[in-house]
């Protein structure tokens, strides 16, 4: 009687089994692809980091920032509703960005700030650095945020200061890797200027660039608010995908 009393029972217990899979696969197939294509949340050198990386070569993007002075970041990407997003360059107290920012071929504003991110007349994506005391040369480029300091050039660090290498923040970062990948970067932890520099080289970036920090790190991944800026802020990079 107990053998066969344990047969019946184990009948709808194979097709359970049976089921999982299947079940498992349905539940694959109806999460949406999207939303698991550009986000990663990783250890980097002992330090969390919230990195989307956009590959141009896999779907055509357009990068470019917007001048919003004193926008709530949820207030942007929710009106906007762009493929990715990450807090800009520095602001006065007025709101007004301190660094140069260009949109459209059309320059926007002007600011001091002696690094930037660039789309070029190819529509190709590169790092700047101004030379000199003039100021940035936009001819032939159709977007651009300039921001300090520059953190990796040609695959390298490029450097501190004694002051730099002590002060500590959340950090924000942009960069490209070797194969053209674009890097938004937000270090929610206490890091040195010199510490996110290493972790955007551990991260495959040969090019990357500072952007605002501390409470105005922000970022935004496919209608995902992933880290919540603690101020308003003056300009924001925008990624969307080209219809």
């Amino acid at each position: 009687m107990r053998r066969s009393s344990h047969r019946h029972r184990s009948r709808p217990f194979r097709w359970l089994l049976l089921l999982i899979p299947a079940l498992g696969a349905f539940a694959a197939i109806s999460i949406p692809r999207a939303q698991k294509r550009d986000y990663a949340h990783v250890s980097v050198n002992g330090q969390e980091a919230h990195v989307v990386t956009i590959d141009p070569r896999v779907s055509e993007v357009d990068v470019y920032p917007v001048l919003v002075p004193r926008a709530e970041f949820e207030q942007v990407v929710g009106e906007r509703k762009p493929r990715a997003a990450i807090n800009g360059t520095y602001f006065d107290r007025k709101y007004g960005p301190m660094g140069d920012v260009v949109a459209q071929g059309k320059i926007l504003a002007r600011g001091r700030q002696r690094s930037a991110i660039a789309v070029d007349s190819s529509g190709s994506l590169r790092f700047r650095r101004r030379v000199g005391r003039g100021p940035f040369d936009w001819k032939g480029f159709s977007a651009g945020l300039a921001c300090d300091p520059m953190l990796v050039r040609g695959g390298k660090s490029t450097g501190f200061g004694p002051f730099s290498r002590t002060l500590r923040a959340a950090r924000s970062a942009v960069g490209l890797t070797a194969d053209g990948k674009l890097l938004l970067v937000v270090i929610p932890g206490q890091v040195t200027l010199d510490e996110t520099a290493r972790i955007m080289l551990k991260l495959g970036a040969v090019d990357a660039m500072n952007l605002d920090g501390g409470a105005s790190c922000a970022l935004y991944s496919q209608q995902t608010l992933i880290v919540k800026p603690y101020s308003s802020m003056s300009t924001v990079l925008l990624v969307t995908d080209r219809r």
